[in-house]
């Protein structure tokens, strides 16, 4: 959500450790609503629709999609390079969509090849969303991409930048579904979910968010080292525990979905659309 180098060295931005509350009060509403929640039966059901699953194996094949989804930008820059100068940053967009959308469905998704067993998915769960208090997730969903757009705190931006001159409504798409959509369809509903009986919520939740702290760095020149690397888990990584935790209290789609989009689209706005 935020570039790397909002922690820039020898220049530390003051607004963004005002996200660090943001991130605690998005979490304490998600908490807070409602305060308690049939977690139990939540967890069962979740529960039988891994079942018949090597979730070790499927995590470890994840997080080698996500070494994947590095070097195949590495790879596909040059390549999109040669189309023109406004093509390089859709090899971001590409190889997101490939290593961390397509393969990772192909195998360990609803009808993929590693699955063992028959009997409705994950993603068909949190996508019928009939009980009311997981309709509560709209709310810290909603909040949080408006505490980020409050002018005193830093601008977030999105990975795989794309130029100045691609037209609002297709950067906004673009951004949209190579952004917000994989983002939670990779790291909530494949990675996190496959996490959480292997290490406990809390552990997942926190390894995830390190994941995709470390994932924003792709495409990015690293000329920080270690800074940049600290820089990603101390931002983006924290930013991601509002996502993995409204997941693993309400696993509801559309709301993960509400809160990825919002911020995505605060980070394609112009400055002054977002109040900043």
């Amino acid at each position: 959500m935020y570039a790397a180098g909002s922690l820039a060295a020898g220049g530390f931005d003051p607004r963004v450790a005002l996200l660090w509350p943001s991130i605690a009060l998005a979490m304490a509403l998600i908490r807070l609503l409602p305060p308690r929640v049939p977690e139990a039966r939540m967890v069962e059901r979740v529960r039988e629709r891994m079942a018949g699953r090597s979730l070790g194996t499927e995590a470890a094949l994840l997080v080698g999609c996500l070494a994947a989804f590095a070097v195949g930008d590495a790879l596909l820059s040059p390549v999109f390079a040669l189309i023109g100068p406004g093509a390089p940053p859709l090899a971001y967009y590409a190889a997101k969509t490939i290593f961390l959308l397509l393969i990772p469905l192909m195998f360990t998704g609803g009808s993929g090849v590693m699955r063992r067993s028959s009997g409705p998915d994950l993603l068909r769960l949190s996508a019928v969303v009939r009980e009311p208090w997981r309709w509560a997730a709209a709310v810290p969903a909603a909040v949080f991409p408006l505490l980020l757009a409050l002018p005193w705190i830093a601008r977030p931006e999105l990975p795989g930048a794309l130029p100045a001159d691609y037209a609002l409504g297709a950067a906004a798409a673009l951004s949209f579904a190579g952004v917000a959509v994989i983002d939670v369809l990779f790291f909530a509903v494949l990675l996190q979910t496959r996490l959480e009986p292997l290490f406990g919520r809390r552990a997942a939740v926190a390894a995830t968010a390190v994941l995709y702290g470390l994932s924003s760095l792709v495409g990015e020149p690293l000329t920080g080292g270690a800074h940049d690397l600290a820089s990603a888990v101390a931002v983006q990584g924290l930013s991601f525990l509002v996502y993995g935790y409204l997941w693993a209290r309400y696993r509801n789609l559309w709301a993960s979905l509400l809160l990825a989009g919002g911020v995505t689209a605060l980070a394609v706005l112009p400055p002054t659309a977002a109040f900043v």
